[in-house]
């Protein structure tokens, strides 16, 4: 995506074609006010819904004006940040978290349930794509934002938890490959892989029969990252340069052993959190198998942030049937909000 440079001409074609159409259904929408107060705005909703039903090709106008925003403006969508080499960036990592959970409270009644069951709990906490690709971007963020990962770590170290800092790993596998995903709000495999590594060594002492597991490769693909709807120029993207993102595929299966899926009735992983953990496309659960020779089962859940699976985890049947001796809580720093300083 060259969005940046100058106007193209064929941008100038798209506000040609948005300002005709929006002539024509100007036109042919009626501004009576029908017995609508001025005030409050429903005069204004109304004549609003009777330029949406008059307004031609919609779909295709709202593309169009994507992409002039884009050419002109570098900018689509106020829910997405377009950086440098066309990098996309979430808008939830420059503000506060929308929920207000307090993270340090959450973690200690986790902690709390889990040390009564003897159960180790391993913290992973996913550094926000702009802090490890802080370089893409035009200025910093706010101090409370960029201080956020500092203090978790030392809330993590003193309550003596093992601690997978997954901010070095991910910024140095920068130099052999993307650790995020560019038009993506998550890692990519490879960043998966390298999580699951630091998963790996920070429980190299777990006393849990290890079980083999292989990961295959597959063809690169075409992958349309979940921050491409908000540019989303259509049949017009082409003339903004919008390029559509590619991925490698990974699979992990289990080749038996000693403590391999069939041979044990108790799994002695549980991985809890979000769509980074979910999601197949970058194969975490997987990597983690793989690196740390652990069977796991897999509760994570994508659309609900890394609490709510937490809470339905700790509440289950499953910890009390066939408890797991390790639990992986995956949590993206995004969603984490902590007590203002004194």
């Amino acid at each position: 995506m060259n969005t940046l440079t100058s106007f193209p001409f064929s941008s100038a074609l798209a506000g040609l074609l948005v300002c005709s159409l929006g002539a024509g259904a100007f036109a042919k929408t009626d501004l009576k006010a029908d017995g609508r107060s001025l005030v409050g705005g429903q005069y204004q909703r109304a004549v609003e819904d009777r330029f949406d039903d008059a307004l031609p090709l919609r779909g295709t106008a709202i593309k169009a004006w994507n992409a002039i925003n884009l050419a002109v403006f570098g900018q689509a969508n106020t829910e997405v940040i377009i950086a440098q080499d066309d990098w996309l960036f979430t808008a939830e990592e420059f503000r506060a978290p929308a929920a207000q959970d307090d993270f340090e409270a959450e973690l200690d009644t986790v902690l709390a349930a889990l040390n009564a069951r003897g159960i180790q709990l391993v913290p992973l906490i996913v550094p926000d794509k702009a802090r490890v690709y802080s370089d893409k971007l035009a200025h910093e963020r706010a101090t409370p934002l960029e201080t956020r990962h500092d203090r978790v770590q030392e809330m993590l170290a003193t309550r003596g938890l093992p601690n997978a800092n997954l901010l070095t790993y991910l910024d140095q596998g920068r130099q052999r490959a993307d650790t995020f995903m560019r038009t993506d709000t998550h890692w990519s495999p490879r960043g998966a892989e390298i999580a699951a590594r630091a998963v790996a060594v920070a429980i190299n002492d777990h006393t849990v029969a290890p079980s083999p597991f292989e990961t295959r490769g597959f063809p690169i693909e075409d992958f349309v990252g979940d921050l491409m709807p908000f540019i989303d120029a259509g049949a017009f993207a082409s003339w903004v340069g919008q390029d559509i993102e590619q991925i490698e595929r990974f699979e992990t299966v289990s080749l038996g052993g000693a403590g391999g899926l069939l041979s044990e009735v108790s799994i002695p992983v549980a991985l809890v959190g979000t769509s980074f953990s979910a999601r197949d496309d970058f194969n975490f659960a997987g990597f983690l198998q793989q690196h740390t020779g652990l069977d796991l089962v897999n509760y994570a859940t994508e659309g609900q942030g890394p609490f709510a699976p937490m809470r339905d985890f700790l509440a289950s049947d499953a910890l009390e049937t066939s408890p797991p001796t390790i639990v992986v809580w995956e949590i993206p720093e995004r969603y984490i909000t902590l007590k203002e300083l004194p």
